[in-house]
């Protein structure tokens, strides 16, 4: 399809870190840069308040348990899951069936009728 793609790689690969270092680069000298202007330098203003200290807190605690103890979410998320991934195997197997076919838009809570060439496209490659 592309007659370079070792350079077409090589490219992507490089706007990609000059991205990163023009992101961080900014970011530092947005949030650690000098205070300019004087309203910032009065005593009177803070970092953070308590409804945003409480808010963070929440948020970083949701995080933490989420990462220690994911299993609740797991089971949660597990039908609609594999409910998904088998819907994108039946549309595999029909696409791989039928390459030449139309394209098909899903509409959420129905099934077309599963073709025998799909139905044997899908028990055979899962």
């Amino acid at each position: 399809m592309f007659s370079h793609p070792a350079l077409l790689a090589g490219l992507a690969a490089t706007a990609v870190i000059l991205a990163a270092v023009y992101l961080l680069t900014m970011y530092q000298r947005v949030m650690f840069g000098p205070l300019d202007k004087p309203e910032n330098r009065d005593p009177q203003v803070r970092d953070l308040g308590l409804r945003e200290r409480l808010v963070f807190g929440v948020l970083v605690l949701a995080a933490l348990v989420m990462g220690l103890a994911p299993q609740p979410i797991i089971e949660r998320t597990t039908a609609s899951v594999q409910t998904l991934t088998a819907s994108f195997r039946y549309r595999l197997a029909e696409a791989r069936a039928n390459p030449d076919g139309p394209a098909r838009r899903v509409i959420p809570g129905q099934r077309p009728a599963q073709p025998a060439t799909a139905q044997a496209e899908t028990a055979r490659r899962f």
